[in-house]
């Protein structure tokens, strides 16, 4: 996601550095996901990170750890976390 980012905002700096053909930096959805002329972010990729996101704004805004409990949708999405795991360990 950080590559996609970068390649997309940041092209002021490539045309400072002269590095910059005239290209067009864009990014567009394919059948495979995000995608721009040289990086590509699949939507399983892209749900995990999204997934992610939401779990952790969730657990911090509850304050769960704090408190020393449990959060909730680590117990819901239990399954959910270990395959996600699972596909980073791999």
């Amino acid at each position: 996601m950080e590559r996609l980012y970068n390649k997309s905002k940041h092209i002021e700096g490539m045309i400072r550095a002269q590095s910059f053909k005239g290209d067009n930096v864009t990014m567009w959805i394919s059948n495979k996901g995000l995608q721009t002329s040289d990086e590509i972010m699949s939507f399983d990729e892209l749900y995990d990170i999204v997934f992610d996101m939401g779990l952790t704004g969730s657990v911090m805004a509850k304050s769960h750890l704090w408190r020393k409990q449990l959060p909730p949708l680590l117990e819901k999405y239990a399954g959910e976390i270990a395959r996600i795991k699972g596909k980073a360990g791999a």
